[in-house]
This record gives structure tokens, C-alpha cells and sequence, in this order.
């Protein structure tokens, strides 16, 4: 009896563990719009929190991706500088985007959670 209860414990940590690795790839993937699903649907404690730290990170990319596409093309540049830095920064955000999504992802597959750098608590 102790084996069948022992086995639906690590079932159910396996399950844990996995819905909280996937919400960190679906961020990478699919942004704002599949994290926040997966955080309004969430009942588990470690994939809420997971679903939280992914969701004030891509809320986070998406701000500074509409702050730098504001310098690009919203502003009327004085040179082409601005659109330059502009596309710079945009590259670095995409960069950091995968290998934070992906750092947080082999963290939550381990039963850890982490939150993301420079993200303020937002949700």
C-alpha cells in the first residue's frame, strides 16, 4: 500500500515539476499570451508561482520591446543611430528572453523556482 501512495506522490511531482517547466518554454514561444493562460488556470502551488515569475518577465520584454520599437520608429530619429541602438537592444532582449526562459526552465524541471533578473513583481 505504502508503493501505490509513494508512486501517486511522484506522479504528482513529476506533474508538477513538468507544468512548471512548460510555462517558462510557452513564454518563449508563444509570450504574454500563453504564460498569463496558464496562470489563470493554474491551481498548483509551484506552477502558479512559476506561471508568476514567467508572466512579470514577459510583461517585462514586452515593455521594453515597446519602448525600443518607440525609439526605432516612433520618434523622429536625428540619424540613424537611434534605429541602430534601437535594433541592438532588441537583439539583446531576444537573446536574454531565450536563455532566461530556457535557464528558468531546467531550474523548474528540477523543482526549483527562479526568478527571472531585472524583472520587477508586477503580478
Amino acid at each position: 500500500m505504502d508503493s501505490v501512495t509513494e508512486s501517486s506522490e511522484n506522479r504528482g511531482g513529476a506533474k508538477r515539476t513538468i507544468f512548471g517547466t512548460i510555462v517558462h518554454l510557452l513564454g518563449l514561444f508563444f509570450g504574454i499570451l500563453g504564460v498569463g493562460v496558464v496562470y489563470l488556470l493554474s491551481d498548483a502551488a509551484f506552477t502558479k508561482a512559476n506561471a508568476r515569475n514567467a508572466l512579470n518577465w514577459q510583461i517585462f520584454v514586452l515593455l521594453v520591446g515597446a519602448v525600443l520599437g518607440v525609439i526605432a520608429f516612433g520618434l523622429k530619429p536625428v540619424s540613424d543611430l537611434f534605429v541602430i541602438l534601437a535594433a541592438l537592444g532588441t537583439l539583446l532582449l531576444v537573446l536574454l528572453n531565450t536563455v532566461f526562459c530556457l535557464v528558468a526552465a531546467v531550474k523548474a524541471l528540477r523543482g526549483q523556482e527562479w526568478r527571472y533578473p531585472f524583472t520587477p513583481n508586477i503580478i
